[in-house]
């Protein structure tokens, strides 16, 4: 732990001398599930951040706990006339879809984190930059060689609104990668998404996607949504994985338990309950629908005060043997649950 110190320290003199502020998060969490006995963790959060000169901004974000001790994001942000320059350890954050981003090869996330509302992704050391007319931008990103699994990735996105609709386009080098289930290739990739509100109804519209040049497959995610009664939100998105597996027998098992898709086609449903200001409940599914197996889960979320919030987030997968969720019965159990509480201050 002596980088924890050393952070530590540097964070307090920042601080005092240069009057910056200071977030402070400190993290339980536990997970359990029919096959794997209680496991839990504590984890603190430091963030350091100044946004006060208009033409530069700086954050820093320290992790430490339960065999912990990084830098996990951090920032400094130049402001110019019309144009952004940032370079550092970069949450990036490129797509319209919910529960997976075709077009973000740079912080992708595994699927199921969307509905983990204290999940944050790590930064990519990366350097960005970004030139703004009246109605569009232009982003280029390169991504630097990660010391564990990535090569470099670099991309550029050209971002438009017209009447009710957003637009993205995308051309993305993705380099090779190494990870537990095995070598990623490297692939040039093209795609963008389109997403529109219909007022009138209260509906949301997107779609987004990404073709692989040299593999020559398409992965696109359709959804919409819906806000009524003030308290509700239901959500449908269809994902097609052209990088996925057709027959079950094919399955990498190391990347299903990673958390990443190994089929071809899923409906994702959802719906949101806002019981009150300090209570929300969400239902939702994830259904494979080649080989039938599904997970269904709930997150139920309680802000107990401003500052100290509750997420229990159980869960249900099932399937026939062989198949996706199957495998997560197999392996996990088909009935588990996750545990997070924090604290802010």
């Amino acid at each position: 732990m002596k980088v924890f110190g050393f952070v530590l320290i540097f964070l307090s003199i920042t601080y005092t001398v240069f009057s910056m502020e200071l977030v402070t998060e400190l993290k339980y969490q536990g997970f359990d599930t029919e096959k794997i006995d209680f496991d839990d963790e504590a984890l603190g959060r430091v963030t350091l951040k100044d946004n006060s000169n208009e033409n530069y901004s700086f954050f820093i974000e320290y992790v430490f706990g339960d065999g912990t001790d990084r830098v996990d994001a951090g920032q400094i942000k130049i402001m110019k006339n019309n144009m952004d320059f940032e370079i550092g350890r970069n949450r990036i954050g490129w797509g319209s879809g919910y529960n997976l981003n075709p077009t973000d090869i740079f912080n992708d996330i595994p699927v199921g984190s969307a509905y983990d509302p204290t999940y944050v992704k790590n930064g990519r050391d990366s350097i960005i930059g970004t030139y703004y007319t009246e109605n569009s931008s232009i982003q280029g990103i390169y991504a630097i060689k990660d010391d564990s699994e990535k090569d470099e990735d670099y991309g550029i996105k050209y971002k438009t609104s017209f009447s009710e609709y957003d637009l993205d386009a995308v051309y993305i080098h993705k380099g090779n990668r190494s990870a537990v289930w095995g070598e990623e290739e490297k692939d040039d990739i093209i795609g963008g998404d389109i997403s529109t509100s219909i007022p009138d109804l209260n509906y949301g519209v997107w779609i987004e996607a990404a073709y692989y040049l040299d593999k020559r497959d398409l992965v696109y995610i359709i959804g919409i949504d819906n806000y009524f009664g003030e308290k509700y939100r239901v959500m449908f998105e269809y994902l097609y994985y052209g990088l996925g597996e057709d027959k079950k027998g094919n399955y990498n098992v190391s990347r299903i338990l990673a958390g990443f898709p190994e089929g071809k086609s899923y409906l994702m449903p959802s719906i949101t309950y806002e019981y009150s200001e300090k209570i929300s409940v969400t239902g939702y599914c994830y259904i494979n629908t080649e080989d039938s197996s599904y997970l269904l889960g709930t997150t139920i979320s309680y802000l107990y005060t401003d500052h100290i919030d509750i997420n229990l987030m159980p869960f249900y997968a099932d399937g026939k043997t062989g198949s996706e969720y199957g495998v997560l019965g197999e392996s996990f159990g088909n009935i588990g649950v996750s545990f997070v509480m924090r604290v802010v201050f």
